[in-house]
């Protein structure tokens, strides 16, 4: 069997201007298409923060994705996480986690996503520089037969404010007990066990959260499951949505 497959992703920018309106986004993102294989497996990893005069902010996520072919199938797994921050209309960010898995001949199917964020007031005191990085990292066990593996990465940041003309907001109305909270999310499916294994299966999941003030504004997950085995498909659907 072939060893793991590790893809590393890293990226950092130094904006060179005051605190004002600023965000941030990175994604990382994985794909793998594996044929004739009896098990096919992805984690993607992501890490991004943001330093400003006025806001830190932290956004680290996990996606696990694996698939089990009793006698060898073909696999595409598709998964990844996008996060972004932002220092005007509040402090805070948020995150999206998806794994999408289409195979065949399966008698398993498990998704797993889990992350975590922290935003906090800065104590960055030099006001003319707003620092942020990105890590992305990939990693597959794709299995016999033959396969292709590809990991992404992307990071944005804007700030559109001139030193000297940028006063640091907000700061007095954040609540300070609730600096440096760290929020978790999870999500983990219960395993399938399919006997005999489907003729094919294709299963989505959509994660994503909003938050401020490390508040939960929002949070809510899209999941979709489809399973064929002969002449019979069996179709489900479930959706959570949380407002605050």
């Amino acid at each position: 069997m072939r060893m793991a497959l590790l893809i590393l992703i890293c990226m950092v920018a130094l904006v060179t201007q005051a605190s004002g309106l600023t965000t941030t986004s990175a994604s990382t993102n994985s794909l793998l298409i594996s044929t004739q294989a009896e098990s096919a497996s992805v984690r993607t990893i992501s890490e991004s923060s943001i330093s400003t005069p006025d806001l830190n902010y932290n956004n680290n996520g996990q996606v696990d994705s694996c698939v089990t072919q009793p006698g060898g199938g073909a696999a595409i797994i598709s998964q990844g996480i996008n996060s972004s921050a932002q220092n005007y209309g509040g402090l805070g960010g948020g995150a999206s986690f998806y794994a999408h898995v289409t195979a065949t001949n399966a008698s398993d199917s498990q998704i797993i996503m889990k992350g975590t964020s922290t935003t906090a007031v800065s104590n960055n005191q030099d006001t003319s520089k707003i620092e942020s990085q990105s890590f992305g990292l990939g990693m597959a066990k794709p299995g016999e037969g033959d396969y292709l593996f590809t990991t992404t990465g992307n990071q944005t940041t804007i700030t559109d404010m001139v030193y000297a003309l940028s006063p640091i907001v907000n700061v007095h109305l954040i609540d300070l007990s609730k600096k440096d909270k760290t929020l978790e999310i999870a999500f983990k499916q219960n395993a399938q066990e399919l006997a005999p294994p489907a003729d094919f299966i294709q299963q989505n999941v959509d994660f994503k959260y909003n938050e401020i003030y490390n508040v939960p504004t929002y949070y809510g997950y899209d999941f979709t499951s489809t399973i064929g085995v002969k002449d019979t498909t069996c179709s489900s659907y479930m959706n959570f949505v949380h407002l605050n």
